[in-house]
């Protein structure tokens, strides 16, 4: 996935129902529980404002660390987002 300083403000720019199921997805993946995964959903200004102070690289770092198979269905759900 081409992924860069764009797709943060994209992410961002996301409509309120479009970031929730972007955050649900993602949760999902990586194998959060459905608790916290909502709770991030109830506080969609602190997860844009955490996404808009993340660099390109942070980003990436952060997440690769799910490793090769969560991060690639973490990518997979940020390109669907954009759709």
């Amino acid at each position: 996935m081409n992924y860069n300083d764009n797709t943060l403000k994209d992410l961002s720019a996301l409509s309120d129902e479009k970031l929730q199921t972007l955050i649900r997805d993602i949760g999902e993946a990586v194998g959060a529980s459905p608790r916290k995964t909502e709770a991030l959903t109830g506080d969609l200004a602190k997860v844009r404002k955490t996404i808009g102070t993340m660099s390109e690289d942070e980003a990436k770092r952060l997440i690769d660390m799910a490793g090769k198979d969560k991060a690639k269905q973490i990518y997979d759900a940020i390109q669907r987002s954009k759709r």
